[in-house]
């Protein structure tokens, strides 16, 4: 007859080992998103100054040349947004977007555009996508727009004062330029300027 002690340890051991499982589940997952990519750049949620407050603000960490620039200063008067999350926890969890986005396939535009994969509803979203035209798929998602503003505005004043060169798409000929977003008028943000990484030359 098999002690009620032994039969604790064999019941137990089981467990264990499906607790080491979804354990190092978990611990995958988080690496995934958050691990530097192979060239060592981060993002990260840090603070900026706005009107003579900290605000927190996603920005990238440039190993190589020991600098940091600021993406989106997430002020604490717009309005673009929901009231489910502060804006501390969307600048926490757009920074692990951002490097999600990069560790895969690389990081060139942020771009306003509208959802394509949720059926019988459009949202307006903001996107990191590496080439000009390409569609916006829900693993390239940053962060969703509320309200009624023209969501190129918005991006525009989130990114404030980093200038970053902005081009729009070339048209076929003979085709209407787009002059709201509602038409089609699509803005894509350069990032490759910043995400450029070297040693300071001595």
């Amino acid at each position: 007859m098999i002690s009620s002690q032994k039969l604790f340890i064999y019941l137990s051991i089981p467990f264990v080992f499906v607790l080491a499982y979804l354990y190092s589940l978990f611990v995958g997952e988080e690496n995934s998103i958050s691990a530097p990519s192979k060239d060592g750049i981060t993002f990260t949620c840090d603070q900026d100054n706005y009107n003579g407050q900290k605000v927190p603000a996603t920005v990238v960490n440039k190993p190589k040349s020991k600098t940091q620039t600021t993406i989106i200063s997430w002020k604490p008067n717009n309005y673009y947004f929901g009231e489910k999350w502060s804006p501390e926890e969307r600048c926490q969890e757009v920074a692990k977007r951002f490097q999600r986005i990069h560790n895969r396939d690389g990081l060139k535009y942020l771009v306003a555009e509208v959802d394509t994969w949720v059926p019988d509803r459009e949202m307006n979203v903001v996107c990191g996508v590496k080439q000009e035209n390409a569609p916006c798929d829900e693993d390239d998602l940053l962060f969703t727009l509320e309200g009624k503003d023209d969501p190129n505005e918005v991006l525009k004043s989130l990114i404030g004062r980093r200038k970053f060169p902005s081009k729009e798409p070339v048209l076929v000929r003979g085709e209407k330029q787009p002059e709201t977003f509602a038409e089609g008028k699509r803005v894509y943000y350069d990032m490759s300027e910043i995400l450029i990484d070297e040693e300071p030359a001595f």
